[in-house]
């Protein structure tokens, strides 16, 4: 797959007029009649096959359930990805199934339209049912106060944009259905604290932006994800990221990541071209090849000074002599490096070797991504499994790799 590697002002300029063209295209005067059923705002998309779409709750509409011949609101106003005044607001709940009319047929809820929460500044949750499969582009942007949606598993097309400035998200479940994360979704997203995401099991591309200037610390396991776009974490809250074998990144994908601590690479990755662009933050490079991979620059100079590396144990020495890696002062077997991932007011969280370690902390929460309890009590573990895990402290939640 090809990887776009600059974008400029101007052509960004007119991708944005294209989508506020389609916008205005497809929810401008003339669409079709949005109905209120217990406090959303729903669309019909077919009626030959009973099915609906969660829509935008525009200020400016005129909602009429009880009347099928109601007249065309007229939605005149327009935001980057949205309708100005959405009206949605507190903990909403997306029924399974809704009604036009008091006495008409039952419709299955299928989709949320592109848009359909922007913009809703009060809004704190979306519950969805599990009979939704699409959801359009800018969903869930710009809203502060969300904190977490759980998007159902079925769903498997995703819009651009869709969390787009929600700078309140700490918790997304993104859905096995789905293969990519689309250009821009998590863009500007995430709670000050971080941004937790879990699923993506089957997703096997991030798209442009995908992740720019989000407060993500690291993605959940990905078995299936190995095509990275460009400048995919850029600006980000990164610290930790795993890359599995046949992956390709493109160009400047850590691009200004000064939060980024660690990153483990494979068998057979290529070192093409640079990616830490002078991150002097980066303290761990895990690179799992038994034989010495030739890279094209300087791995050295472009991270901290104390940077280890860590390789397999059998070929410390090789990489010891070897172009590039020799440069590295400090070279160990995999495993036996201690990585401070978490210090935040006095919260310590080192992970050494499988074992998590907290200090000016007391009792200590640890669970898999599937919400089980693996560690609780003391502040030291017994030695976990490597996984994705997060550990809950006095005032702290922070997610760790091992």
């Amino acid at each position: 797959m090809q990887h776009i590697n600059i974008i400029n002002e101007k052509t960004l300029s007119a991708m944005k007029k294209l989508i506020l063209s389609l916008v205005m295209t497809l929810c401008g005067i003339g669409a079709a009649q949005a109905y209120l059923y217990n406090g959303v705002h729903f669309r019909k998309l077919s009626e030959k096959d009973r099915i609906a779409a969660v829509a935008c709750g525009n200020k400016q509409s005129v909602f009429a359930p009880e009347k099928s011949s109601a007249s065309e609101p007229a939605m005149a106003f327009f935001d980057y990805m949205g309708w100005v005044g959405n009206s949605y607001s507190g903990d909403i709940v997306v029924p399974e199934r809704m009604k036009f009319s008091e006495n008409g047929d039952w419709y299955t809820v299928t989709e949320v339209e592109m848009g359909a929460f922007y913009n809703c500044d009060e809004l704190t949750s979306v519950q969805l049912p599990e009979t939704i499969v699409s959801i359009g582009e800018g969903a869930f942007s710009g809203c502060p106060k969300l904190e977490e949606v759980i998007i159902p598993d079925g769903v498997s097309s995703i819009g651009q944009n869709i969390f787009e400035g929600s700078s309140g998200l700490r918790h997304v479940h993104y859905p096995a259905g789905t293969r990519y994360v689309p250009m821009l979704a998590f863009s500007s997203a995430g709670h000050p604290d971080g941004l937790v995401i879990t699923g993506m099991e089957n997703v096997g591309y991030l798209a442009l932006w995908s992740f720019q200037y989000s407060t993500i610390k690291s993605l959940p396991e990905c078995p299936n994800l190995r095509d990275f776009d460009s400048s995919v974490f850029g600006y980000s809250s990164l610290e930790h990221i795993e890359f599995i074998e046949g992956s390709t990144p493109g160009s400047s994908i850590f691009s200004n990541c000064d939060a980024l601590k660690s990153v483990y690479f494979p068998a057979g990755f290529s070192f093409e071209h640079s990616f830490f662009h002078g991150h002097h933050t980066v303290e761990l490079i895990r690179v799992n090849d038994p034989v010495p991979p030739h890279s094209n620059y300087d791995i050295y100079h472009e991270v901290s000074p104390s940077c280890v590396l860590e390789v397999p144990e059998e070929s410390v020495d090789a990489y010891r002599q070897a172009s590039v890696w020799k440069q590295f002062p400090d070279i160990r077997p995999i495993g036996s490096t201690a990585v401070k991932v978490v210090d935040t007011d006095g919260v310590k969280i080192d992970v050494t070797g499988g074992c998590v370690s907290v200090t000016g902390a007391g009792e200590i929460q640890i669970y898999d991504l599937a919400g089980r309890l693996v560690h609780q009590g003391a502040t030291a573990s017994p030695s976990l499994p490597k996984g994705i895990y997060i550990v809950v402290t006095e005032g702290l939640i922070s997610k760790i790799s091992i």
